[in-house]
């Protein structure tokens, strides 16, 4: 009987006409649920409430996330939490890193909500022995962006794990510390992990060390990896130094679309009047967003040379790239 009042429940919560409901009648209902007998209701509860995000509902979810019997439900409860984003979670998440079955969720809510209570614990999450949890726990650094995590981020990109190596540059290109510049320098040599490749160069793009230039110039060059190749010209781009300038020209002429699109995106923020014979033939790439990005770059650059090849692009049977075209040529009037 009571099994069959939770599904009738479920039905009443999420099938009923809810436009002739107030959003605050939606929340106590959901809050409401969250004490139903039947787990899978409070499961559909505790994820109305994350999608709602109205505080009324942070007490009633700690109240789950700390006794509730059944894991799936708390571990939506400390995600609610984490997207109501309230402070006063803070202290019962920091407390759920203790529950193995929870913590991995308790580490994504307490980025989320981003309070420097939280520094120390996720610090000590990345040595946690779920890699899922090592990974949310870079993430959540990367969010709350305190300079204190860029030894212990440094650490993790010689994890196990690609995932985790992955974060761990993430996280230090948002936080752009100097000092994480020698052990993301490395990470461009990790030879398994090609997306840790390229967030480590995105991350040295975002740091801007003129230390970085040559090892980014060299996975541009060779790199296998086409993730590594784009993450490195889109660094260069973010430098704006001149050594890269050649190595973007020979860029444009990549097997990879991404990559030629992204030199060009680069050639255009260095403004370099040698890559505009370059740009105008890669105006006629086999890919769309290449000859967008060349258009964009040659309107950077400024160059008389570009107006006749750009006129010609104006004919294009693409809109996106006839209003790149356009806008580039605005510029060199």
């Amino acid at each position: 009987m009571m099994k069959t009042l939770g599904f009738v429940l479920i039905f009443v919560l999420l099938v009923m006409d809810l436009t002739s409901l107030t959003l605050a009648d939606n929340v106590d209902r959901y809050i409401q649920a969250l004490k139903d007998p039947d787990s899978y209701v409070r499961q559909k509860a505790a994820e109305n409430l994350r999608d709602a995000k109205d505080i009324r509902a942070v007490d009633p979810l700690i109240q789950v996330l700390m006794s509730d019997n059944n894991s799936t439900v708390k571990r939506l409860a400390a995600w609610a939490l984490g997207d109501i984003k309230d402070i006063r979670a803070v202290e019962p998440l920091i407390q759920a890193l203790q529950d193995v079955e929870v913590r991995g969720n308790a580490v994504y809510a307490l980025g989320e909500i981003n309070d420097s209570r939280a520094l120390d614990p996720l610090i000590q999450a990345l040595q946690d022995s779920d890699w899922h949890v090592r990974r949310n726990a870079a993430d959540a650094l990367g969010t709350i962006d305190d300079p204190s995590a860029v030894e212990p981020l440094s650490d993790k990109l010689s994890d196990d794990v690609c995932n985790v190596r992955k974060s761990a540059a993430t996280a230090l290109g948002k936080i752009s510390d100097p000092r994480a510049v020698g052990s993301l320098i490395q990470d461009l040599l990790d030879t398994d992990c090609s997306l840790g490749r390229a967030e480590a160069a995105f991350a040295l793009g975002k740091i801007n060390d003129s230390r970085a230039v040559i090892p980014l110039i060299q996975v541009l060059k060779v790199d296998v990896s086409k993730y590594a190749r784009e993450g490195a010209a889109r660094a260069l781009g973010e430098m704006r130094d001149a050594r890269a300038i050649d190595p973007l020209i020979q860029a444009l002429k990549d097997e990879d679309y991404n990559v030629r699109s992204s030199a060009a995106e680069a050639l255009g923020k260095l403004k370099e009047a040698r890559a505009v014979e370059p740009l105008i033939q890669t105006l006629k790439d086999t890919d769309l967003s290449v000859r967008k990005r060349s258009a964009w770059a040659l309107g950077e650059i400024g160059d008389a040379r570009a107006k006749e090849p750009l006129n010609q692009t104006l004919n294009d049977e693409n809109a996106g790239l006839e209003y790149a075209a356009a806008e580039a040529l605005s510029k060199l009037e």
